[in-house]
């Protein structure tokens, strides 16, 4: 069945009746009329076990167990992104309750060339039985940006072991301006828990679930023992632009919560910071030195002028796994063993580009501790990188500034500087609070990011040439990476005017616009 070619986002609906149950049949979008099952690259199929599954990439998956029965319609919606090779999948039986096959699915592997899908197939591999498909409707949509503003609903009892072992529920803050979903990674948010024990002054760490509205996880959450009057606080991060968290006010009082800034929110922060700097103060918490990396230089924190953006210290080290079925689950061993095929993603920049990136492209090494949510295992976190900061990082230290976007009022680029909104921002990750917005001048950390940030990338360019970009499609390596990172921050932070210098990075693209080599001028 042809309908006009598609080659960007499209949405498909049409109606399928079996006519046996089990049965092996399938619905497939290709480009041309195709025969074998390798030239299709959506496939959507009544399988032998009686359920309703798809194709995602090498393998037949779905969300959860969608039973079908025989010489019964069920209507299918497909959304496709021809140039991303991916797809989500929902079905729905007469007037029944709209499912979840699978979001996000790639396209059938030997598909991953196809730019163009203008054919339906319908196919029976059993020698009896049929399929009827009938209704197609093909819309062409406008690509979609993905909605900026989504909110994590929490639970009652947030920094308890039961609320910690709560999924939090990932949707759209409004959802007129479009869906929220997690696997989305232009939306995607984390959360994670620091655990102090004031019986021994040790630090552990944990890391929520946060799941799609509708959705149950793809395992159940890990419930963790807490020691005796542990202070636990939370941090959440998020790749769009404004997040956020809900719950009653009440909750949100009783448990520190503090949020309105972008990307970033956190709870109950003040609380342990201080427990922990006072262990810290009388030794009966040890914070390693940060080391000496292979170029020679003291290695960075996330305080260093070498490493910090426009917005420092957002975003966290919390990854989460993603079942081939679209289901998500906390990355634990056990989680990985019982979920063949899943797929780790996380928070990309701050926190983890440190420490993920950074640090073992310089050959450092981050502060880890015991992660309760992956027993028998050590992980780097916000706080432990905040804490080492505050006790070794050599002047200039890197301060979150008036202008950083975040803690502008709104957070929105030329909006006036808000002293309450920084302090309000630097309580959540343990930095000095400024005695005024002189005292978080945006010039002066213009100008030690453009002195000691272009003098690192430069020092560096050989470690950092030769490690993995964060995101390949944006820059290809780490060093390119990082220079497209300094360009977006001094223009973000205004630093050409504050300076009266322009940026002294020059990107070089390749015809595709990815980043592949810089310049530096004096």
């Amino acid at each position: 069945m042809a309908f006009d070619a598609q080659s960007s986002q499209f949405t498909a609906e049409f109606d399928a009746t079996p006519s046996t149950r089990p049965t092996n049949s399938l619905v497939a979008f290709s480009d041309d009329t195709q025969n074998a099952l390798t030239g299709f690259g959506t496939l959507v199929r009544f399988n032998h076990n009686g359920d309703i599954d798809a194709r995602n990439d090498g393998a037949y998956a779905a969300a959860s167990t969608i039973p079908y029965h025989a010489r019964l319609t069920y209507h299918f919606r497909l959304d496709v992104d021809v140039v991303a090779h991916t797809y989500s999948i929902s079905v729905q039986q007469g007037t029944g309750p709209v499912q979840v096959v699978g979001m996000n699915f790639a396209f059938r592997t030997q598909q991953n060339n196809v730019f163009n899908l203008d054919s339906l197939g319908a196919l029976v591999d059993e020698p009896t039985g049929s399929l009827r498909v009938c209704n197609l409707a093909v819309t062409a949509q406008a690509p979609q940006v993905a909605n900026p503003d989504c909110t994590l609903i929490m639970p009652n009892n947030p920094l308890t072991p039961a609320g910690l072992a709560t999924p939090y529920v990932f949707t759209a803050t409004d959802p007129d301006n479009g869906p929220c979903h997690e696997l989305n990674a232009d939306q995607s948010a984390f959360v994670q828990a620091g655990i102090f024990d004031p019986a021994t002054g040790q630090i552990s760490v944990y890391n929520p679930l946060v799941i799609d509205q509708g959705t149950a996880p793809a395992a159940p959450p890990v419930v963790p023992t807490l020691p005796p009057n542990a202070i636990v606080a939370l941090w959440f991060g998020y790749n769009a632009n404004n997040l956020t968290i809900q719950a009653p006010a009440s909750v949100l009082t009783a448990n520190n919560c503090h949020q309105g800034l972008a990307q970033f929110a956190y709870c109950n922060a003040g609380a342990f910071f201080r427990a922990a700097n006072n262990a810290i103060s009388t030794g009966q918490l040890v914070v390693p030195d940060l080391g000496i990396g292979s170029d020679g230089e003291t290695c960075p924190s996330v305080r260093s002028f070498a490493h910090v953006d426009q917005d420092q210290s957002d975003n966290l080290t919390t990854t989460y796994l993603k079942t081939p079925g679209g289901l998500l689950a906390q990355n634990t061993a056990a989680n990985l063993a019982a979920l063949p095929g899943s797929t780790t993603f996380g928070n990309p920049s701050d926190n983890r580009l440190l420490d993920v990136f950074i640090d073992p492209a310089l050959g450092c090494t981050p502060w880890t501790s015991p992660d309760i949510t992956n027993p028998g295992h050590n992980s780097p976190s916000l706080p432990l990188n905040e804490l080492q900061a505050r006790a070794h990082q050599a002047a200039p230290v890197a301060l979150i500034p008036a202008g950083d976007p975040f803690v502008l009022n709104p957070p929105l680029i030329g909006t006036p500087n808000d002293l309450a909104r920084v302090n309000e921002y630097r309580r959540g990750v343990d930095q000095p609070v400024a005695a005024s917005l002189a005292d978080a001048n945006t010039k002066t950390y213009c100008s030690n990011m453009r002195k000691i940030q272009i003098n690192k990338m430069i020092l560096d360019r050989p470690q950092l040439t030769v490690f993995r970009s964060p995101f390949p499609n944006i820059a290809n390596s780490l060093f390119t990476f990082m220079a497209q990172r300094f360009v977006g921050s001094y223009e973000l932070l205004n630093c050409a005017d504050l300076l009266g210098q322009p940026d002294p990075v020059t990107l070089i693209t390749d015809a595709n616009g990815i980043v592949i080599d810089a310049t530096f001028q004096p």
